[in-house]
């Protein structure tokens, strides 16, 4: 499913190889499943597009302006466990549920829809990911960014994939 290769600039791919160290340290045997990383403006556009006229638009970037993707600085990715079963997140990677992001985890948890254990699979990715150097994303469980996206913004200029 979907290509076999990720591509990340540089500096995202170095944070991304410190990540793997540390999880294979606290965790020996597991792994990453990236989802998603550099992805071209036209695959942005086609993604605005499916959500367009939704209340779920806000939640993909106008690819005028670029994902944190378009540039090459972000990752969506999930843990595996040794036996190369993906951790229950408690929702799908890219779900627009408001549980799968932080301020809907308490109530989510609450009310049954989110088990402790899924939460802790969740700090258990977040704290790797920081400790490598990524930004999470609050709204998103699977999303981390290399640098801040005001950062890569500040450029003004897409890149040309």
């Amino acid at each position: 499913c979907g290509a076999k290769r990720a591509y990340l600039k540089t500096m995202a791919a170095q944070k991304l190889r410190k990540a793997i160290r540390l999880l294979q340290q606290e965790k020996p045997g597991y792994r990453f499943i990236v989802y998603d990383a550099a992805r071209p403006v036209y695959a942005q556009a086609l993604l605005r597009q499916t959500v367009a006229g939704t209340p779920f638009s806000d939640f993909v970037s106008n690819p005028k302006r670029g994902s944190v993707h378009n540039f090459g600085y972000a990752l969506d990715l999930t843990i595996a466990d040794e036996k190369g079963n993906a951790l229950d997140m408690g929702t799908d990677f890219d779900s627009f549920e408001s549980r799968a992001g932080e301020q809907g985890e308490a109530d989510a948890l609450k009310n049954g829809f989110l088990q402790e254990f899924q939460i802790e699979n969740r700090r258990l990715l977040k704290r790797i990911m920081k400790k490598a150097g990524f930004l999470p994303l609050s709204s998103e469980w699977w999303h981390f960014n290399a640098i801040p996206s005001k950062t890569i913004r500040a450029t003004g200029e897409l890149p040309p994939f």
